[in-house]
């Protein structure tokens, strides 16, 4: 359902705000036992500067979407991953097919000097240059490269380390949640628990006109959204969103033939490929970057603590196991000072 607390709508609570026997509040149950992320709409602004106007997108706040948080299940773990990519260095790209003809010249039992000659006189490079020939280009190589060619077309073959060829960062997360509606015949509830929902989420998924006349569209809305230390993203969007209508049996009101449950999939995803480092004197201005996620992850009584404190009785979170403080390197211990 969609219920407005603090500000912010909130999405995935159960049916109704009831106390059960033991005197428990469901909804303030939920609050306190299912994980949650925070939405909020966000759209591109102008840049003020060459260096932004390289990062493509600078966003700011839509005000015209209200924010929404969702409580979702948590049925396995959330998983990121980050990946390097090694490449050969131009060097080798050179260097191969200058090996390739030394071995040509070995089985030909042929004096490599004389094939070389004939090479950079006479054969065109085949490719995307055409124009010159492999002499032409030899020539104008500096000579530490003309040497290291001259030993390839002997045979020999240059063992040369690779490069990085760039970082991915796979930051996509996958939610499930649940809309309920325990008596879709009535036209208020049933707005209020299924309807108006859907119409949020999907005012933060689908793309928007850009003229009256409907012809034109540009991108949906961008999303910033905020799960403490599970997750954060600054600059996301909403790449998936399904929707599974009376899912189970009983859940599909046969006389006005609308759904009591619908079972809702979501992912959300950074726009950005990496989680950068920052600069040496920590001044630089990305919006997202190895600083602010720790600082995510240090997030006071993130939701599956405060329900595991709760569900167990405890008043705080169990502490954690004590880091012998003369093995940890500065940084460290800077790191479990907050943690303590």
């Amino acid at each position: 359902m969609a219920d407005l607390k603090d500000d912010i709508l909130e999405i995935g609570l159960p049916l109704v705000n009831a106390t059960d026997l033991e005197g428990v509040d469901e909804y303030e149950f939920a609050r306190n036992t299912l994980p949650y992320v925070d939405l909020t709409p966000m759209d591109t602004t102008s840049v003020e500067s060459f260096s932004e106007g390289l990062r493509l997108y600078k966003l700011k706040k839509i005000t015209d979407i209200p924010r929404i948080r969702i409580y979702f299940e948590h049925e396995g773990s959330i998983t990121e991953s980050y990946t390097n990519e090694l490449s050969e260095t131009f060097l080798s790209t050179i260097l191969r097919p200058f090996e390739r003809m030394g071995q040509v010249t070995q089985i030909l039992g042929q004096p490599v000097t004389g094939v070389v000659k004939d090479l950079i006189d006479e054969i065109p490079i085949i490719g995307n240059i055409t124009t010159k020939t492999i002499g032409g280009m030899y020539k104008t190589l500096p000579d530490w490269i003309q040497s290291a060619i001259q030993t390839s077309l002997h045979g020999d073959h240059f063992e040369l380390p690779k490069l990085w060829g760039g970082s991915n960062a796979n930051i996509s997360y996958n939610l499930s949640f649940r809309l309920y509606c325990n008596n879709p015949q009535n036209d208020n509830e049933y707005v209020s628990r299924i309807v108006n929902p859907i119409y949020l989420l999907l005012r933060y998924t689908l793309p928007r006109a850009a003229s009256k006349k409907g012809v034109t569209f540009k991108w949906p809305p961008f999303v910033m959204a905020d799960a403490g230390a599970l997750f954060f993203v600054p600059e996301g969007m909403i790449t998936d969103l399904t929707f599974e209508k009376a899912p189970e049996a009983g859940t599909l009101s046969v006389t006005a033939n609308r759904p009591s449950m619908v079972n809702v999939r979501m992912t959300i995803t950074s726009i950005r490929n990496i989680l950068p480092q920052d600069w040496k004197d920590k001044t630089m201005t990305l919006p997202f970057k190895l600083q602010h996620y720790i600082e995510h992850m240090l997030a006071k009584d993130p939701p599956l603590l405060q329900a595991s404190a709760q569900n167990s009785g405890l008043s705080q979170p169990v502490s954690q196991v004590t880091i012998p403080s003369k093995n940890l390197s500065d940084s460290d211990k800077d790191l479990y000072n907050q943690l303590k």
